[in-house]
């Protein structure tokens, strides 16, 4: 089959993008942990913490760690799930989006102030479908 349309982090180069919407991302951390008190968290809170992360988002993931902080470490890729339930076994942190949460008994959830992840919405080389329309509109009124 064709592309008709995709939502991807890192999209390829040689189709149309669009920004599409943003994610905010989480550290999942012990339930037993001091960081699972607070309500938000900063980089600086995780600068001496082993960071893991799903496979598909070591990437974008290591490069706001870059980008926010010197202190922490860049992040170990590990499954969507695989990550959540390493946390609960107390073999690190994990860094996720929204949308990779998985709920794991013994993990909660964070967000990181002020940090996003930007998806982005991927036409085929054919964006005149009549059904792509009204769907790139909403995408850009929501961006």
């Amino acid at each position: 089959g064709r592309l008709d349309l995709a939502l991807l982090v890192r999209p390829p180069t040689r189709l149309s993008v669009f920004p599409a919407w943003r994610e905010h991302v989480f550290a999942a951390v012990p339930i037993d942990a001091p960081l699972a008190n607070r309500r938000t968290l900063v980089w600086d809170d995780l600068s001496d913490c082993r960071l893991l992360t799903p496979a598909a988002l070591v990437g974008e993931i290591g490069a706001l760690c870059r980008r926010r902080t010197a202190t922490a470490p860049s992040p170990v890729s590990a499954g969507a799930g695989a990550a959540a339930r390493l946390v609960a076994l107390g073999q690190g942190y994990a860094l996720v989006n929204e949308g990779s949460m998985v709920p794991v008994s013994g993990v909660a959830y964070r967000p990181i102030a002020r940090t996003f992840l930007e998806l982005k919405a991927v036409v085929g080389r054919r964006p005149e479908k009549p059904a792509l329309k009204p769907l790139l509109s909403l995408l850009a009124q929501a961006a």
